[in-house]
C-alpha cells in the first residue's frame, strides 16, 4: 500500500472520518452556480469550547469502502494547516495512534506558535519556525515505530525536524488531527487537504479538488424523477439525505454519473498520485439488500465483488484508487476527471436502495515547482 486515506472535505460529510471525538464544525462555502455546487471544505477544531476536538482517518479497502485500521510500520502525514488562534501552552495538532487510547508519534503546536515533535506526551525536539496567525501552511509528519523510530516534520516541504526516537514497538492503525488527551485551551485550528502514506511524502504539496457529478454516466438504471436529468439528483454538496436521491428496486441495476473537476484548479499537466470515490447510500425497504459499488474508467469498468449493507441511514463509502485500471498507469487530470463511479444493485427484487449523494476526490501536485507555499482553493 502507499496511500491509506485522502480527505479534503469537500463533500461536506463527516462520515469521511471513522471516528469523531467532541464538538467539531465542518465548514463549506459554495459559489452561487444554481444546482452544481463545489465544496471549498475544511474542518475546524476549536479547543476554546471545552474538552478534546479531533478528528480521526483510518484508511479503506476497495472492496466495500468501509473505514478500517491499517497497520504500518510508518507512517507520512499531511495536512493544509492555519492557525486561527494561538494556544495557551502546548496542544497537539497531529498524529499516529496504535490503540483507542495510545498516541505515539505526533506534533504540537505550542504556545510561541512553533512546532514540536512528541513521542506520546514526552517532547522529542523542538522547531523554530513560527507559523503566523491567518496564514496557511503545509505540515507534514513522518514517524516509524519502535524504540529507535525515525521521525520528519515539514512545513511547505522544508524539513524542520528529523532524527530518531523511542515511539514504541506497535504499528500504527490510524491518525489523529486536533486535541486528544490535554486540557482545555484556547487553540482553534483549520484543517484541510489531508492525505495520509505508509511510504513516502507526496512528491509535491498537495491539494484536493472535488471530482463533480457532471452528467448521467454509461449505466442509467437507477430511477429519479428527473428521468434522463437523474444527476441532478446527487450532485449537491454537501448531500442532502431525502431530500433528492435515486431509487432502485430492480435485481441488477446499475448508475453511474461521469465525473468532472467543477471548478478546474488542477492544471492538465499535473500529477495526480491517488483519487477517492464517495457514495452515500443507505436501504430504504426490503428483504436481502446488497449494494455494489461500480466504478469506471476509459472502458474498463471495476466493481466490488462483496456485498454491503449499511442500514437504514445514509452512511458514506470510498474506494481509494493509486492506479488507473483501465490504462494499469497512474492517474492524470484527464483520466481522473473522466472517470465514472457509481452503484449495482445485488439484492431481492422486493428490496428498494437509495442513493442520495455520488463523488469523488483527487489529489494533486505539480511536479518540479518551489515549494514553498501551501494555497489551498479560494472561498476559505
Amino acid at each position: 500500500m502507499s496511500y491509506l486515506n485522502i480527505c479534503g472535505f469537500e463533500i461536506g460529510d463527516s462520515s469521511v472520518c471513522a471516528a469523531t471525538v467532541g464538538t467539531l464544525t465542518f465548514n463549506w462555502a459554495y459559489p452561487p452556480s444554481g444546482n452544481e455546487r463545489n465544496g471549498y471544505g475544511y474542518v475546524d477544531v476549536d479547543g476554546s469550547l471545552g474538552g478534546n476536538h479531533n478528528f480521526i482517518l483510518s484508511s479503506y479497502t476497495q472492496n466495500i469502502g468501509v473505514p478500517t485500521t491499517f497497520s504500518a510500520d510508518t507512517i507520512y502525514v499531511g495536512a493544509g494547516v492555519q492557525l486561527k488562534a494561538a494556544p495557551s501552552g502546548t496542544v497537539q495538532l497531529m498524529g499516529g495512534r496504535n490503540s483507542i487510547t495510545k498516541i505515539k508519534g505526533n506534533v504540537h503546536v505550542n504556545a510561541d506558535r512553533t512546532l514540536s515533535v512528541y513521542t506520546g506526551s514526552t517532547s522529542v525536539a523542538g522547531g523554530s519556525t513560527v507559523l503566523a496567525l491567518n496564514t496557511w501552511y503545509y505540515i507534514e509528519f513522518k514517524t516509524q515505530q519502535g524504540a529507535a523510530g525515525a521521525y520528519e516534520l515539514r512545513i511547505n516541504g522544508v524539513t524542520e525536524l528529523s532524527g530518531t526516537a523511542n515511539f514504541a514497538v506497535g504499528n500504527y492503525w490510524d491518525v489523529v488531527f486536533g486535541n486528544y488527551s490535554l486540557t482545555l485551551n484556547t487553540y482553534r485550528f483549520w484543517f484541510d487537504d489531508i492525505y495520509i502514506n505508509d511510504a513516502n511524502f507526496c512528491p509535491g504539496i498537495p491539494s484536493i479538488d472535488l471530482l463533480f457529478a457532471n452528467s448521467n454516466g454509461t449505466y442509467t438504471g437507477w430511477l429519479g424523477a428527473l428521468g434522463s436529468l437523474k444527476v441532478t439528483k446527487i450532485q449537491d454538496h454537501p448531500p442532502d439525505g431525502d431530500t433528492t436521491f435515486l431509487y432502485s428496486s430492480t435485481n441488477g441495476s446499475v448508475y453511474t454519473m461521469l465525473t468532472t473537476s467543477d471548478f478546474v484548479f488542477a492544471a492538465a499537466t499535473d500529477s495526480v498520485p491517488v483519487i477517492k470515490y464517495h457514495h452515500v447510500v443507505r436501504v430504504a425497504s426490503g428483504g436481502a439488500p446488497a449494494f455494489r459499488y461500480i466504478s469506471r474508467s476509459g472502458t474498463s469498468d471495476n466493481m466490488t465483488d462483496t456485498d454491503d449493507n449499511p442500514g437504514a441511514g445514509y452512511l458514506t463509502r470510498c474506494r481509494l484508487w493509486e492506479t488507473d485500471w483501465d490504462t494499469s498507469l497512474p492517474w492524470t487530470v484527464s483520466t481522473a476527471t473522466s472517470s465514472e463511479t457509481g452503484v449495482y444493485d445485488n439484492s431481492g427484487a422486493s428490496c428498494t436502495l437509495r442513493v442520495t449523494h455520488l463523488s469523488g476526490e483527487m489529489l494533486y501536485y505539480t511536479p518540479a515547482v518551489s515549494r514553498a507555499k501551501y494555497t489551498p482553493h479560494a472561498g476559505i
